[in-house]
């Protein structure tokens, strides 16, 4: 309850602006009766981002049959990821850097180094390749949403391309202008496209 309490706050306040004394007035209790469950605000956000992990893996199960592990990990495991984060103001930074030890975390986990490790990868590259696909995932939100323009008191700086002169950086500027036709959703699909494809290579070794 204080968890969900303080990401309905997210949504209205952001990350700087919540506190410990913002949540307790919402729940309509002494800030000293908070303390008693969440000892300081990290522990909140660990609570939070708890929540938020839970949420999005609900449901998850290993790949049905006739599905492709790449699949399932993109869609079952690192879009429901993304997603989650996304759903709250600033969730991204929530997430990142925060202690999870649900026993959830570790069920998924399980979930996703038998799946690959099914597929001729050794424990230790499933480990590292579902790493980086974690972090991957978290980095992006982080970004993604930082490009909502939030931080900025009027114009979102990130509303537009910005300008480069194309005779000086041609590939830059081709890549830019493909990033911003094709937006935030295919990026992330590029990037985890990319990550899935060298794990691919390390089924065939």
């Amino acid at each position: 309850m204080i968890a969900r309490t303080a990401l309905r706050l997210l949504n209205e306040v952001g990350l700087d602006g919540l506190s410990m004394r913002l949540v307790a007035k919402e729940l309509e209790v002494r800030v000293s009766a908070l303390y008693w469950h969440v000892r300081n605000k990290q522990q909140l956000l660990d609570a939070m981002a708890e929540v938020m992990f839970l949420d999005a893996v609900d449901g998850l199960e290993a790949p049905a049959r006739g599905e492709s592990w790449d699949d399932w990990l993109r869609l079952a495991v690192g879009d429901r990821m993304r997603r989650a984060m996304l759903r709250y103001r600033g969730g991204a930074r929530v997430f990142a850097g925060t202690n999870l030890t649900h026993p959830a975390l570790f069920r998924v986990t399980e979930l996703v180094l038998r799946t690959l490790c099914a597929e001729g990868l050794t424990r230790q590259q499933a480990a590292q390749g579902f790493q980086v696909l974690y972090h991957f995932t978290v980095s992006y939100a982080i970004e993604e949403q930082a490009r909502q323009g939030a931080a900025y008191d009027d114009e979102n700086l990130y509303s537009r391309p910005p300008e480069i002169d194309a005779t000086r950086y041609p590939l830059s500027a081709e890549v830019l202008a493909a990033y911003w036709q094709e937006g935030p959703d295919a990026g992330y699909a590029d990037g985890v496209s990319m990550i899935l494809s060298m794990l691919k290579t390390l089924t065939r070794g």
